[in-house]
């Protein structure tokens, strides 16, 4: 079994992440989905996603743990048309 954690970058998904690393919960991969506007501009506020890729999830990887950021293949301008 694998335990895999999604967290968005929110308070409460980072505290679930931290309470696990304390109490020393087995915890394989953690997660972010990034919605994508088009191709290349995400949908996510500028700030959340870099706050993600550059401060939370490299603490993550330092504490050890493996941190995807997943996309889907369809955009929101492909749902919206």
């Amino acid at each position: 079994m694998k335990y895999i954690a999604s967290c968005s970058g929110g308070k409460d998904s980072v505290a679930t992440v931290i309470l696990a690393h304390i109490h020393n919960e087995p915890l394989d991969l953690i997660v972010f989905s990034e919605v994508m506007f088009d191709e290349n501009i995400s949908g996510e506020y500028p700030e959340q996603i870099d706050f993600v890729k550059n401060v939370l999830f490299p603490k993550f990887n330092e504490w050890g743990y493996e941190t995807k950021i997943l996309h889907s293949n369809k955009t929101y301008l492909d749902c919206f048309h």
